[in-house]
């Protein structure tokens, strides 16, 4: 092979091995800075809206606060009629509770606005049942669970009734709202999607126990354990049976998806639920910038390589 061949052929490889050199360093870099980017805004964005989900709940544990502080409560051996008035005139007020309920410290229904339940005792598989001694206690007491009486899933908070200069609870009132309430407060979109509808980002809120009280692409998973009802498949890696639902604010990075976890915090006077929010986007989605910039590097790396081919030919025919 004569110089000139040896050189134009230097040349191109030159050319090339740059081209390839620098589209590798600008792929890395804009990934992690688009990781990064990625990272803090869905970070932001489950735990704003995990506050929401807080401020939802404070504002029924303060309603039920209320209602368990009327005075007809603690007058002496109030009927059972101007109780269920009561609670009726409190759900008419709020509006948002399928059901009120005033048990005795036995758990025994004394009235409820719904009718039902009435002279028989609490369901121990109940938020409030499972609960019952720590509400004797004076605790405020909140949780999700199935309603046989009502048929429906329902948000449970329980108050004690208590009365000055009484040593003991002189009742509970029990709030029940449908667990679909939690729904509105996420983005009506099309399943799978929120806000953005090139970018499909799955939201779930999982309460203590490891329900799932909400999904936007898992819609029969809801009620149901959120470790048996996985959308992703096991070799994703990042959902582990032993996922730590109390973990505070962090990201998980698997093969398939980016996941952002906020754990409820509380607000004000509301120390916090235990919830926990998942947010998971698929690393194709958030990366794509990336990707599309890594293949128009490509087109102009190869562009340049067949001028500095079609340069080197011109070149050799020339001095050869």
């Amino acid at each position: 092979m004569k110089f000139v061949h040896k050189l134009a052929v230097l040349c191109v490889g030159l050319v090339l091995l740059t081209c390839t050199g620098m589209a590798l360093l600008v792929t890395i870099y804009t990934s992690k800075t688009v990781i990064s980017e990625v990272k803090e805004r869905f970070r932001d964005r489950a735990t704003n809206r995990m506050l929401v989900v807080d401020g939802l709940l404070h504002d029924h544990l303060a309603n039920v606060q209320v209602i368990a502080g009327d005075p007809l409560f603690c007058t002496p051996e109030p009927s059972t009629q101007q109780i269920a008035s009561r609670l009726i005139n409190y759900r008419n007020l709020f509006k948002v509770y399928l059901s009120l309920s005033y048990l005795s410290p036995g758990g025994i229904g004394i009235a409820d606005t719904s009718g039902l339940g009435i002279g028989q005792p609490i369901d121990p598989q109940s938020p409030p049942g499972k609960h019952w001694p720590q509400i004797l206690e004076g605790k405020l007491i909140h949780g999700v669970g199935h309603s046989p009486l009502l048929n429906a899933d329902l948000i449970s908070i329980a108050q004690p009734v208590q009365c000055v200069d009484e040593p003991h609870v002189r009742g509970v009132i029990v709030a029940s709202v449908n667990v679909w309430r939690l729904h509105s407060l996420f983005p009506m979109a099309p399943p799978g999607q929120e806000e953005m509808p090139d970018q499909p980002v799955h939201i779930d809120l999982i309460d203590e126990e490891g329900i799932l009280l909400y999904s936007n692409h898992d819609r029969e998973g809801i009620m149901q354990p959120f470790t048996s009802r996985q959308a992703y498949h096991p070799e994703n890696r990042y959902l582990d049976q032993d996922l730590p639902w109390l973990e505070k604010n962090t990201t998980r990075f698997g093969d398939r998806y980016l996941v952002f976890l906020a754990q409820s915090t509380g607000t004000m006077d509301f120390k916090g639920s235990n919830w926990l929010l998942q947010l998971s986007i698929p690393r194709e989605t958030a990366l794509e910038p990336v990707y599309a910039l890594r293949r128009r590097l490509i087109i102009i790396a190869l562009i340049l390589t067949a001028l500095a081919t079609l340069i080197a030919i011109v070149f050799t025919r020339r001095w050869s």
